[in-house]
């Protein structure tokens, strides 16, 4: 259901608080950068092209990937499939 929400409410606009990026899409990347991987059954570009194109755009930014280059587990690498 969650899912579903995040993906209709990216199809009715660019960001999650309206048409410019803001602190929602920084809090809604560190929960939602993980959905395609936790379940690529649900998320995926087929299914949810909203979603995954609004976290490609986030991960695109220059201050997203820097603070994702900062990590030192193999966690961080774990974004890497969104740099398409």
């Amino acid at each position: 259901v969650g899912i579903a929400c995040l993906e209709d409410a990216l199809g009715k606009r660019t960001w999650l608080a309206g048409d410019t990026y803001s602190l929602a899409d920084i809090n809604g990347f560190n929960l939602g950068d993980a959905l395609p991987l936790a379940q690529p059954q649900a998320c995926n570009d087929e299914k949810t092209p909203h979603i995954m194109a609004w976290l490609r755009k986030i991960y695109a930014r220059p201050a997203c990937k820097a603070c994702w280059a900062m990590g030192r587990t193999p966690m961080a690498a774990r974004v890497t499939y969104l740099a398409s």
